[in-house]
């Protein structure tokens, strides 16, 4: 009876080593890549939101024509800080509205200001509002301001930052959409001719409450302390 026989290949090792191998190393770069994404989410799920506080909120030239037409040249100055320790912050396409006593009636709007603003972390920096264009509101609201101004009178008006914000995460960028709310802003309408209106905040400023809502990752530029 004829006994079979198999012949091996010398290279038969080699190549079971070597698929080894390379099964080895796709695992470990799938393991390094779930620590990675996991370390970020991680870092992401405990950074805290930026601050924001208003410093001064000022309007020249207010006034009201016979036709009810508003007009009248706003500022504001904020103060945002990045209260990470080691996550730099980024703010861009800033748009600031003006509000006459709530949310719901707009009077004036800066569509956006065209220089992000980039806050290292740990430090605070300065937002400067300025030129808003002027929104017109119902004649009812713009009556009762009228009013307020020929009696010398406050008048509460709220403000709005809505912006795209980015943290900067072991070289990635988490981004979410940050809005910023700072309502009842006291201000002390002084004189009809000519007019001119500033903020009367207690103390240091007043601070702002501020929401964060959808954030995605994205590819980002590496950022830079400064700012405007």
């Amino acid at each position: 009876m004829a006994r079979s026989s198999r012949y091996h290949s010398p290279y038969d090792a080699d190549d079971l080593d070597w698929d080894l191998r390379i099964m080895g190393l796709v695992l470990l770069s799938l393991f390094l890549s779930l620590v990675f994404l996991l370390t970020r989410e991680i870092i992401a799920e405990f950074a805290e939101k930026p601050e924001f506080q208003i410093s001064n909120l000022a309007v020249s030239n207010l006034t009201v024509s016979r036709d009810l037409a508003l007009t009248g040249n706003w500022e504001a100055n904020f103060l945002v800080a990045n209260p990470n320790k080691n996550l730099p912050l980024k703010l861009q396409g800033i748009r600031a509205y003006i509000y006459y006593h709530n949310k719901h009636t707009k009077i004036s709007q800066r569509i956006s200001l065209g220089q992000p603003v980039e806050v290292p972390a740990r430090q605070e920096r300065v937002i400067r509002i300025s030129r808003m264009r002027v929104e017109q509101p119902d004649d009812v609201i713009v009556d009762e301001i009228h009013k307020r101004m020929n009696e010398n009178s406050a008048v509460i008006f709220g403000l709005r930052l809505a912006m795209e914000a980015s943290f900067r995460v072991i070289g990635t960028d988490l981004k979410f959409w940050c809005s910023s709310d700072c309502m009842r802003l006291r201000v002390e309408l002084e004189g009809v001719w000519p007019p001119y209106a500033e903020a009367f905040i207690d103390g240091d400023g007043k601070k702002c409450l501020t929401s964060l809502v959808k954030k995605f990752w994205g590819g980002g530029e590496e950022t830079s302390g400064g700012g405007t």
